[in-house]
């Protein structure tokens, strides 16, 4: 059973994206993805376990500290979208097998041009292009190693699905 704290805010902001900001800005480091931690007192990371290059590598929280799976490259396409590519990979990170459910693991994978790897920026949050879910942390916890999913955009706009860009 999915339980989401609705206090919960993450910071990915360091390594790329920031969460909990109330829309998408350029920061000092704009190759991360940071989740916005007022509550928790620390900045956390948009990253790839283990800094791996391996397919299928599961995208996580950590506390930003420069490490390489948290530095991303933002490539715009023609539509608006973006494709997120990890700068020590070059793999791009999607939904896991394309799917469209809630709790859909996002990872990285050989960028393929598909829509489950093409992402929107809007109003703080990161929407996936095959599913229209946003990118957020499990259970809106702040703890490292804490798995980013997607889920159906809440209407009260929780922190743990905001994200920005790092100044980790």
């Amino acid at each position: 059973m999915k339980i989401r704290s609705r206090i919960g805010a993450a910071t990915i902001a360091a390594c790329g994206l920031v969460l909990a900001l109330p829309s998408i800005s350029f920061a000092a480091n704009p190759d991360t993805l940071v989740q916005n931690s007022s509550l928790w007192g620390t900045l956390k990371c948009l990253e790839i376990e283990n800094s791996s290059t391996s397919n299928g590598a599961r995208a996580q929280i950590w506390d930003c500290s420069g490490q390489a799976g948290a530095l991303w490259r933002f490539n715009r396409n023609s539509d608006g979208s973006y494709y997120l590519v990890n700068t020590k990979s070059g793999k791009c990170l999607e939904i896991a097998d394309s799917r469209t459910d809630n709790g859909a693991p996002a990872q990285q994978w050989t960028c393929a041009g598909i829509a489950t790897q093409r992402w929107i920026f809007n109003s703080g949050n990161i929407f996936n292009a095959n599913s229209g879910k946003v990118l957020e942390t499990n259970n809106g916890s702040s703890a490292n190693g804490t798995r980013v999913q997607q889920w159906t955009h809440a209407a009260n706009d929780p922190l743990y699905q905001q994200w920005s860009y790092g100044t980790g």
